[in-house]
């Protein structure tokens, strides 16, 4: 009995094996079949092809007969031509794409990393547009990623009181000086407005040419998340000033540097001051706008080195005629400090009035 019962076992399973390859095989004989309905279907869809084709070059006899070898050849041909015409095309991009490669390496061996400390670091931009481009966008980026260190470890106020803190500092062996600058504004003006003066209108917004309106036309050059404002101000300073942009819904955030080398703006000989700049701009209400910015602006220099005390005094029309080296930096401190402090008022004023033109035109 048992074995009856194995021999039957057994022979289930054969049957269940041979059910399985024969509905295997129906459903591979079907799919085989499509497949070759498939080929058949693009074969006529790639002679229709070649018949439009010819027939638009005015060469091509309708008949019902098969390709003739010429109309096979003349189509082969074409091809060919267009894929030599693409690997030209690959092989021409291949070779600027390797240029930039080149470029831009020569570019990252001689830049040194951006910081915020007072010793200035070197800033420059390649002629050609793409590494141009691309060298804008690395130092905004990296401006960019330090803004939010850089404002916490400023003394803001909490609140959204108006806030300023202007100094003169000296390097150690007393050879030349940079200003720090720490300041708060609150304006009753759009976030808009305020973004729009500061990016598209720095350097009126900064003053690099005196109090001018918003007609001084210093924006060159511009691209999605940059502009580069170059200006020789009336005084003679060389501005080439890099702006990079984070807009957000409520906050953006904006850096600024002085390049000091540029392939594409010759210096000259001239005069420049290094400029880092962090600002965040902050939407307080539909109206009102919050301004945090903090700078660091080096001493006058030429390609000789840093302008001397005597000359920096003058330009600001300091009188230390007759003071010691270590009087003549003291006077010019206390003085610039002092003159900073009184012009707050007027400064915030003469920026309304910019903020104002500025919503008024948009």
């Amino acid at each position: 009995m048992t074995q009856e019962c194995e021999l039957l076992d057994d022979m289930e399973k054969r049957l269940k094996k041979r059910a399985y390859i024969r509905t295997f095989m129906k459903t591979y004989r079907k799919k085989e079949k499509r497949g070759h309905e498939q080929l058949k279907a693009q074969k006529v869809q790639l002679e229709n092809e070649v018949r439009a084709m010819f027939l638009s070059t005015g060469r091509y006899v309708r008949t019902k007969t098969m390709l003739s070898w010429k109309d096979i050849a003349s189509a082969l041909a074409t091809s060919k031509n267009e894929v030599l015409d693409t690997n030209q095309q690959l092989r021409a991009q291949v070779m600027s794409l390797h240029g930039i490669v080149q470029e831009m390496h020569h570019w990252v061996g001689i830049m040194r990393p951006l910081t915020v400390t007072s010793s200035w670091r070197n800033v420059s931009l390649p002629a050609s547009p793409t590494s141009r481009s691309l060298a804008k966008d690395w130092i905004s980026r990296q401006l960019l990623e330090q803004m939010n260190r850089v404002l916490t470890s400023q003394p803001f106020p909490a609140d959204h009181a108006k806030y300023h803190d202007w100094d003169m500092i000296f390097s150690d062996d007393d050879s030349h000086f940079h200003i720090k600058q720490c300041s708060q504004f609150v304006w009753d003006v759009p976030i808009e407005s305020v973004v729009t003066l500061y990016y598209r209108h720095t350097c009126s917004a900064l003053w690099l040419d005196g109090h001018q309106p918003l007609g001084l036309q210093s924006l060159k050059e511009e691209t999605d998340q940059t502009t580069l404002h170059q200006l020789i101000s009336r005084a003679g300073e060389h501005v080439n000033l890099l702006s990079g942009i984070s807009r957000g819904k409520d906050c953006c955030h904006i850096v600024l540097k002085q390049i000091q080398d540029d392939d594409s703006f010759a210096l000259n000989g001239r005069r420049q001051r290094n400029r880092t700049a962090w600002l965040e701009i902050k939407r307080l209400s539909a109206t009102k706008t919050q301004l945090r910015v903090y700078c660091e602006t080096s001493q006058n220099f030429t390609n000789d080195g840093y302008t001397s005390v005597d000359v920096e005094a003058k330009r600001f029309s300091v009188d230390v005629n007759g003071l010691s080296d270590h009087m003549k930096r003291t006077t010019l401190r206390n003085t610039m400090v002092s003159r900073t402090n009184v012009a707050l008022a007027m400064a915030n004023d003469k920026m309304m009035k910019l903020l104002v033109q500025v919503d008024s035109s948009s």
